[in-house]
């Protein structure tokens, strides 16, 4: 009987508990979270868009291009003959009767022509027509590393290339990727210089061109990945967020999927791992405007706790089903 008497108190303190946590000020505190992250930042940035193939007609050779070049009837009659050929460390080509030919830093339509010339001079044709193909680009690489999806060696198919260029073709950068990204460029000597920064937010958030260089052969990109944040506790899913960009409490907890309504505490500790302060907070304050929303910084975290009144209740109702299932278990 007493058991009894127990466990419909139990029950009755569960069924109080979930507004322990005061259920229209968990609410509040994720509306007011979930629309200001509507107003923010995306929690991934967006890839960079692929720039439009450009045909490399004015692409000048360098040393480790492979191409092709094809005669009509150069040695048999109503034919096309086509020789591959590597552009040699020296920056020439070396043909069958034509001899070499300086090609490094010339267009495909200059070489081409030079070609023709050559075969008229030395009579072996009298009306050549030629024609030139890079079959594979090598001359000019570029590197791309840090939080891209596909990080590797990239060839340029093209003179010139911007930074969005080459990131496109890296597949743009990941959700982890930071604020800015460096590009290392070495020296004429091959020595490195000072980094150039790249204002990521800048560039691919607000569509700032002026934030895209041109990059040059031999360059590096490092994407740097955003430091980190955490949300534990009850929340929809904890766990370690970037910090790409300002983000402030109620937002950082937006990203954590909001609170957990029936369980989550409004009262909650940022933890300050930098320094290892801990700052107790009210979110339905911090919703209502009567406390500072703080920004978060690298390596912070935000504890959700329970609601006291629910964590009590459930206390309760452990106790209670010790005692009945130790009254069951009594040997008669």
């Amino acid at each position: 009987m007493v058991t009894r008497v127990f466990a419909s108190l139990a029950i009755l303190v569960l069924a109080v508990a979930p507004i322990g946590c005061s259920t229209a000020g968990a609410n509040l505190v994720n509306r007011v979270a979930l629309a200001g992250a509507a107003d923010g930042t995306p929690a991934a940035p967006p890839p960079a868009a692929p720039a439009p193939r450009k045909e490399p007609q004015d692409y000048k050779l360098g040393p480790g291009d492979l191409i092709d070049v094809g005669v009509f009837e150069w040695d048999t009659v109503g034919q096309n003959r086509v020789v591959e050929v590597r552009v040699s460390e020296r920056g020439a080509i070396a043909l069958p009767l034509v001899g070499e030919i300086e090609v490094a830093g010339r267009t495909i339509a200059d070489v081409r022509r030079e070609i023709e010339s050559r075969f008229v001079r030395e009579g072996l044709l009298k009306t050549p027509f030629v024609t030139v193909g890079v079959r594979e680009y090598a001359s000019k690489r570029v590197a791309v590393l840090g939080a891209v999806e596909e990080p590797g060696m990239y060839t340029l198919r093209q003179n010139e290339a911007t930074f969005l260029d080459v990131l496109a073709l890296a597949g743009g950068v990941t959700e982890r990727a930071g604020a800015t990204a460096q590009i290392i460029r070495r020296s004429r000597e091959g020595e490195a210089g000072q980094p150039i920064e790249i204002d990521l937010v800048r560039l691919l958030d607000e569509g700032d061109l002026a934030a895209n260089p041109m990059l040059r052969d031999g360059d590096a990109i490092h994407v740097s990945p955003a430091p980190d944040f955490y949300v534990q506790g009850y929340v929809r899913t904890p766990g370690p967020y970037p910090l790409r960009r300002p983000t402030m409490v109620l937002q950082g907890i937006a990203r954590a999927g909001g609170l957990i309504v029936r369980d989550a505490s409004p009262r909650i500790a940022l933890l300050r791992r930098g320094d290892g302060e801990v700052l107790p907070l009210d979110l339905v304050a911090i919703a209502e405007g009567e406390a500072p929303n703080l920004l978060l910084r690298p390596e912070d975290m935000i504890e959700v706790r329970q609601g006291w009144v629910r964590g009590l209740g459930l206390e309760l109702w452990d106790a209670v089903k010790s005692m009945f299932y130790f009254g069951w278990s009594k040997p008669l």
